[in-house]
This record gives structure tokens, sequence and C-alpha cells, in this order.
């Protein structure tokens, strides 16, 4: 048992995003077993062997949750920079992916995740491939996250329906509370119209979550626009699934309940101006 005690402040996320100022966090088995004013929690576990440390001008958060990643792809870290999206995909990033081994994918999934640990990130939402390798590194790190099974039928790599059943069946036995699988179709310009509607039954039937990019560059938003005569998070909708996506499709994704991740810093496509469409609860 661990109690912090004499914390400068500790945020809650509770339905009032209460601050307890003077706070204190109690840890037992590694989970946070309560939480108030340092003399009340002293008070409450006097009796109670336990290990103190003094949080003295300190402040305790709730863990940080990154909404999108590609964890191994730390690794990639400075490489094919300053080009247009469609060619920097296409032309690097696939390729150079393709050669990656098992132990590359575990190497970069394990540096993002101490980085992570590092910022104050506890949680993050994955889409990569090669589940073994990826799963080892989140376990060894503790971190929660939600790993996401590729789909792709469109392009160079062909991560279909066979490939997810497959990879669903080998690996949701090895995965615990704190790691939860999740179907991650690609894009719409990478998933056939077909096999977005089978991921949505399959996520249905197994009870998953779908994580998917969306809206990540002007151009896609209107060739959806010319083609199907909506944005895509409402060509989404109507498949049946949430998004993950650029701040126009925010109010869209708001009504039905979508996360979504705020901004890609790699290829600064934009960022959510928060003034414009006031506080967004992802």
């Amino acid at each position: 048992m661990l109690l912090i005690k004499n914390l400068q402040a500790v945020v809650t996320q509770n339905s009032d995003h209460q601050i307890i100022q003077d706070g204190a966090i109690l840890v037992e088995k590694d989970k946070i077993a309560d939480i108030g004013q340092s003399t009340k929690l002293e008070k409450k576990y006097a009796k109670l062997k336990k290990k103190i440390i003094d949080g003295r001008g300190k402040v305790a958060i709730p863990g940080l949750i990154n909404m999108h990643t590609h964890a191994a792809m730390t690794l990639l870290r400075g490489f094919a920079d300053d080009m247009p999206f469609k060619a920097w995909l296409e032309q690097k990033i696939w390729p150079a992916e393709a050669k990656f081994s098992p132990a590359d994918i575990y190497s970069g999934t394990k540096l993002a995740c101490d980085e992570m640990l590092a910022s104050g990130t506890a949680t993050f939402n994955n889409m990569y491939w090669q589940a073994g390798p990826e799963l080892r590194a989140i376990k060894e790190s503790a971190l929660r996250d939600f790993m996401g099974l590729p789909i792709m039928d469109i392009g160079p790599m062909d991560f279909g329906p066979n490939y997810v059943v497959k990879t669903y069946k080998q690996f949701k036995s090895k995965v615990s509370d704190k790691i939860k699988i999740v179907l991650a179709p690609h894009a719409i310009y990478t998933v056939s119209e077909k096999t977005l509607i089978w991921c949505k039954k399959f996520a249905d039937d197994n009870n998953l979550l779908l994580h998917i990019h969306l809206s990540e560059t002007e151009e896609e938003v209107k060739n959806c626009l010319k083609k199907h005569r909506c944005r895509l998070p409402d060509l989404q909708f109507e498949i049946g699934f949430g998004c993950n996506a650029a701040w126009k499709a925010v109010e869209s994704g708001r009504k039905r309940g979508a996360g979504h991740g705020r901004a890609g810093f790699k290829q600064q496509s934009g960022y959510v101006r928060r003034n414009e469409i006031g506080r967004v609860d992802s």
C-alpha cells in the first residue's frame, strides 16, 4: 500500500471535475483506492502498513490519453519530412515499414511506451501490424492500450477480413483488463466499402471498438464530397461507426459519440480551433 500525501492539488475526473487542495492518493495493489485531503486520509489509514511519499509542491493529474498512435513508428521519427501526404505515405513510409522485423516493432513500441510514461500518458489508442511484438512491449510498460488490428484491402498491404479473424483468434485470450483489442480499418482510401461494412458487423459481434483515420487532409475531404456528396464522418456513420477525425468533423462526430485525435504533428494538417467549436469531450 502506498500513500502519496501533501500534494498541492489532486485533479479529479469526477462529474464536477473537483480539484482537491492539499490532497492525497492511496494506492493499493497498483490501483487507486482512495483520494481526499491529506489530513483525512492520513487519519483514515493511520493503522495500515504503507509506504509514504511526500508530494509537497507537486500536482497529481489523471493520466493523459493519446487517442491515435502508431507506436512503432517512433523508429521513423525524422524520416521523410516535408513531403505531401500521399507521396510521404506511399513512396516512403509504406516501403520502410515493409522492412520492419518483429524486433523492430517491439523496440519502436517499447520506446513509444517509455516516452508516454515519461510525459504522463497512461492510455493510448494504437494502430499497427504484427500484434505479437507490440503486445509484448505494451505488457512490459504496464500502460493501458487499445490495440488496433489493421485492416487494408486496397493498396500494397493485404490485411483483409481473413487476416483480422485469424489475428483476433490468436490474441484475444492474451490481452488483459488493461489491454483491449479494437478493429482498425486504415482509411476510406485503403479499405473498400464492403470491408468497412464487414468491420462494423465483426466489431458488433465481438463487442469491439473501431479506430480509423478520417479527414486527415483537405484532399481526402474534397474527394469524399465529390464522390459521396457528404463529409467523411457522415459517410462513415451511414456505414455505422465512429471516427478519428480532423477538426472540421468534430461537431458531426460529437453528436454521434465519437472520440478523435485532435492534431497530427507529423503532417501539420491543422489543429482544433476550440474557440470556434467550444468544449469537446472525447
